[in-house]
């Protein structure tokens, strides 16, 4: 069971930055969104093969169709926003609310331990954040990557319920139900998705390192703003002056990172 809450976590949170990512490369530069969409595409497969280990293959592909459906979507979404097209935006929502209802009923279907209502609030959750994502030709940096950690977050919580819930579904494929939901593994897939989050947000700052420079402030303010996470949940296990001197070395491997990529430009 701790081993499936974690794959379920991690490749939920990877699908929410690759997303984010893609929403970026899509309305830019083709090739990084080809590049991107192919990275996201990897990330689905994966979630695909899981599926059809948990249930069965026709239960992989199904969920494979709907997965990729609402990326499709979103990706809609994103260029008709930048494109101010009103009529294609609104074919995208009608696109993602038929989706939210069948993903939730697919989902519902298939384990009796996932109730309708819990799933979604959250689906909604995670596709309104992606749609705020969509609005990036607006400028307001700060805002998109506040709500690129919050739709990050938020597939842990998503994972953590997929995963209790087919725990509880097959108990004997998968022990440990109560171990796996306590504070051990409770503290492993709190620095999993610290540093998952990290590694995107590096991704982020090194990929921008020529781009506009309030573009490149807002991702180094959320990679630090990440960084005083990772501090403060050392500091929560070891006390606060190891906190501190976590906080020095991490900082400074950050300012190599971005120095290293500026000397290669």
């Amino acid at each position: 069971a701790a081993d499936l809450r974690i794959a379920i976590d991690r490749l939920l949170s990877e699908h929410a930055f690759l997303t984010v990512q893609a929403l970026e490369a899509g309305i830019t530069d083709d090739e990084q969104f080809a590049a991107a969409a192919e990275a996201l595409e990897a990330n689905t497969t994966e979630l695909e093969d899981a599926i059809a280990g948990i249930y069965d293959e026709d239960a992989g592909r199904r969920f494979g169709d709907l997965w990729r459906a609402h990326i499709g979507y979103v990706v809609d979404y994103t260029r008709a926003t930048q494109g101010g097209d009103a009529a294609a935006q609104q074919r995208a929502v009608d696109g993602l609310e038929a989706y939210q209802r069948e993903f939730v009923a697919f989902l519902a279907g298939a384990n009796p331990h996932l109730s309708e209502e819990t799933l979604h609030h959250l689906l909604e959750d995670h596709l309104g954040q992606l749609q705020q994502v969509a609005h990036l030709q607006s400028g307001d940096y700060d805002t998109v990557y506040a709500v690129a950690r919050e739709a990050y977050g938020h597939m842990f919580e998503l994972g953590d319920g997929l995963a209790r819930a087919t725990a509880e579904q097959f108990p004997e494929r998968f022990s440990g139900r109560t171990f796996a939901f306590g504070p051990a593994v409770d503290l492993q897939v709190a620095l999993d998705r610290l540093l998952g989050e990290h590694a995107f947000f590096a991704v982020e700052v090194m990929r921008l390192a020529d781009a506009d420079p309030e573009h490149q402030r807002a991702a180094s303010e959320a990679l630090a703003s990440n960084g005083r996470s990772l501090t403060a949940t050392i500091a929560d296990i070891y006390g606060e002056d190891a906190g501190a001197g976590f906080a020095a070395i991490w900082e400074q491997h950050n300012g190599y990172y971005v120095d290293y990529v500026r000397a290669r430009l």
